[in-house]
């Protein structure tokens, strides 16, 4: 649906951009911020990444045309458009709601609907975050209505407040106190009253049902756990920003970012074991993957728009969403629908309902000067062409995607007795070449299949580091890969080009805890005995706060500083 969004959304955008609509210059800021991120994207290490984002996270280049087609797809929206996005985002929302009930209620443990680390409702968005932001922003979108007619909307506000509850998440908290506020102001107490009634009433029903466990999260918050790793996270962004302040690390690559700049309190605290895709900000997302450049263009783009939009519910929704991504991460699903809503907002006001619709100027998509060139500058079939090859490539690449994906699924999930699925493996990685996974994927289980030894055992280990060079050419700032090819160096005695390759992960990340004790167990394989005891030296400095990894490093620590004594190496 993005990829959707970014081929249909191209043209209006264009038309937008060039029109004398008045939001000709929050189009023209969008536009270029789209240019300051592809040329980051080309410019970063790598130009892959920048352009598709992470597997499984998807926020690169076209992540962001895809939300900026949204946007100007809600700017060309009518009246009656209108209010067929009013019942799809709400049907969506009541969908995923009602998910989410199911699972609490069910005590989903397995399976595709199973509850988010056991306790956490999800719906079908993989994570509650991203399904509070989504109830939020439903909330929002039909708050007016529910205010003016509440007999009618009692029953899909208290089935929103009650998925909502189920998430379990805090900051839902503040930001439903934020709408109720609001429908007080603009309502009155008698309808403002009620609309805090009926959502009060989902919240009541779900901590009566037993089934969340909000009420445990919000007493057993601490600042460390609610802000601490965000502000680590901030703070480290900001110094990223400081020094690399034009085009920032590519778009999707915030994880290159941090890695590159991280202090061993920073690993210790927030990267040791993980991958930081997120920087839980959206402004701090933009402001170190494109640099103040592409900040600038995008402030620009989104409050330019906020201030030609109407107050209406698409514009609650817009801001309510996007309150959600100043603190969580954000998402293929979430911010692109809230670009969507804001650009709806802006057609509001300028394309009114209450207007005859035969009075209606042209979408604002459509709007052009009475200058004879531009008449017939639009009655040129350029606009149609562009958008049907930009429909098909993105239908092509759509379903590779999910064909790829399924043939991950396939190389890991086989019949018992056979655990992997060498041909499905490859197969994904044929159809999905922009990224690491799919080829890490191929190359762990050639690397499996070398437990069993036999006389293949040195090609098929070949054939493993073959993949994981492979998938090192499409992320070669990866510290994980490059840790993997330097093990499979290790088992192939190439002990120069495992060194190699461990300085080459600690190139790129110089506190990586796997790098330093694969530097030490080398050293050790070599009986350098104090080399190898000053790597896990190293290493134990990074797992402070992991008793189980501390534990297993200061072990291998102590054998390499009595080998050490005895041998005088």
């Amino acid at each position: 649906m993005l990829l959707l969004f970014a081929a249909i959304g191209l043209v209006p955008l264009a038309r937008l951009a060039t029109s004398r609509s008045a939001l000709r210059w929050p189009a023209r800021a969008a536009v270029a911020f789209l240019a300051v991120g592809l040329v980051s994207a080309l410019a970063s290490p790598s130009p892959n990444i920048g352009f598709f984002g992470l597997d499984l996270w998807g926020t690169g280049w076209l992540f962001w045309l895809g939300a900026a087609g949204a946007f100007s797809i809600g700017t060309s929206l009518g009246p009656n458009d209108r209010e067929w996005l009013f019942g799809g985002l709400l049907v969506g929302a009541l969908g995923n709601a009602l998910i989410a009930i199911f699972q609490v209620v069910s005590n989903a443990q397995s399976g595709s609907l199973a509850l988010f680390d056991g306790k956490q409702a999800d719906g079908v968005l993989g994570n509650p975050v991203h399904l509070e932001a989504l109830l939020l922003g439903a909330l929002a979108l039909v708050l007016g209505r529910a205010c003016r007619n509440p007999l009618r909307w009692a029953a899909p506000v208290v089935v929103l407040a009650l998925g909502l509850e189920f998430t379990s998440e805090r900051l839902a908290l503040p930001i439903l106190v934020a709408l109720v506020l609001y429908a007080l102001y603009s309502y009155g107490v008698r309808r403002g009253g009620t609309f805090l009634l009926m959502s009060g009433a989902g919240y009541a029903l779900g901590f009566l049902s037993g089934g969340s466990g909000l009420a445990t999260r919000v007493t057993s918050g601490t600042g460390e756990t609610t802000f601490g790793t965000r502000i680590r996270i901030w703070t480290e962004g900001a110094h990223y920003v400081l020094h690399h302040p034009l085009l920032g690390a590519g778009p999707g690559q915030l994880r290159t970012a941090m890695d590159s700049v991280a202090s061993l309190s920073f690993y210790q605290h927030v990267l040791n074991g993980k991958i930081l895709t997120d920087g839980h900000d959206v402004f701090l997302e933009v402001a170190v993957t494109t640099g103040l450049l592409g900040l600038a263009c995008f402030v620009v783009w989104l409050f330019g728009s906020a201030r030609g939009a109407a107050r209406c519910g698409f514009l609650g929704m817009a801001a309510t969403m996007l309150a959600v991504e100043l603190v969580e991460p954000i998402n293929v699903a979430i911010l692109p629908l809230a670009f969507l809503g804001l650009g709806a907002a802006t057609a509001v006001r300028l394309r009114p309902a209450n207007v005859a619709e035969e009075t209606f100027a042209p979408p604002l998509s459509e709007q052009v000067s009475d200058d004879p060139s531009n008449r017939a500058r639009a009655k040129r079939p350029y606009a149609s062409v562009t958008t049907a090859v930009a429909v098909l490539l993105a239908l092509f690449l759509g379903v590779t995607m999910v064909m790829g994906d399924a043939y991950m699924f396939r190389g890991t999930n086989s019949s018992s007795g056979q655990p992997y699925n060498l041909a499905a493996a490859k197969d994904a990685s044929r159809l999905l070449p922009y990224w690491s996974d799919s080829a890490i994927e191929v190359a762990q289980i050639e690397a499996y299949d070398t437990t069993a030894g036999g006389p293949n055992y040195r090609s098929t280990l070949l054939d493993s580091r073959h993949w994981t060079a492979v998938a090192l050419g499409r992320d070669p700032r990866d510290p994980r890969i490059w840790t993997l090819q330097a093990r499979a160096d290790v088992a192939l005695k190439a002990y120069g080009l495992a060194r190699a390759d461990y300085y080459q992960a600690l190139s790129c990340d110089r506190w990586y805890t796997q790098a330093l004790g694969g530097l030490g167990e080398l050293a050790g394989l070599q009986s350098h005995w104090k080399d190898a005891a000053h790597w896990y030296r190293l290493a134990l400095e990074t797992v402070v706060l992991d008793p189980v990894a501390a534990a297993d490093l200061r072990g291998l620590l102590e054998r390499a500083e009595l080998n050490a004594r005895s041998t005088g190496r």
